[in-house]
């Protein structure tokens, strides 16, 4: 079994776009992300306006985005659907 390949978190960050092409890093290996299906995208779009609904009622300054990257430690960087 070959060994993986890891990558750094500044190796990530500095990685140059290409139109089409998304990229996640898991635990120091760097996974592309498939394209998603329109049936994806809409439900991405209905989860996110059900948590908008419901807690927007609470928090309502709270902004709810999709596909915002957040940064976990010195090895993981993963943009969530929703």
């Amino acid at each position: 079994m070959a060994a993986a390949t890891t990558v750094s978190l500044e190796e990530y960050l500095s990685l140059p776009d290409r139109p089409g092409v998304r990229y996640e890093l898991l635990n120091g290996r760097l996974v592309e992300l498939s394209s998603p299906s329109p049936l994806h995208g809409g439900i991405v779009i209905a989860i996110g306006h059900i948590l908008l609904e419901v807690v927007g009622k609470s928090f309502p300054h709270l902004f709810v985005a999709s596909n915002s990257e957040f940064i976990m430690g010195d090895e993981s960087g993963q943009s969530p659907d929703v």
